[in-house]
């Protein structure tokens, strides 16, 4: 069975996870992490670059609200789904 790492996003709003973006394999997923997580603390600066995942996203909650979802990490899917 193969395996890839998607972008997992937890709703501010109703607290909900929930996995959005392309699959990434083992050793993409921990540069990607590890360069965002630097980004993001300030220790390295990617002068005109992107950071390698969204760190928001919009969630459109069960109940009709509308949520600000923050990227919480890569979760291992199988490569089919």
């Amino acid at each position: 069975m193969s395996y890839v790492y998607r972008p997992l996003y937890k709703c501010r709003l109703c607290n909900k996870l929930f996995v959005f973006g392309e699959g990434h394999s083992e050793s993409e997923m921990l540069g990607r992490l590890c360069r965002c997580i630097n980004q993001a603390n300030g220790i390295i600066r990617y002068r005109d670059a992107p950071y390698p995942v969204n760190l928001y996203d919009m969630h459109y909650c069960a109940n009709g609200n509308r949520g600000v979802a923050d990227f919480v990490g890569f979760k291992r899917v199988n490569a089919d789904e």
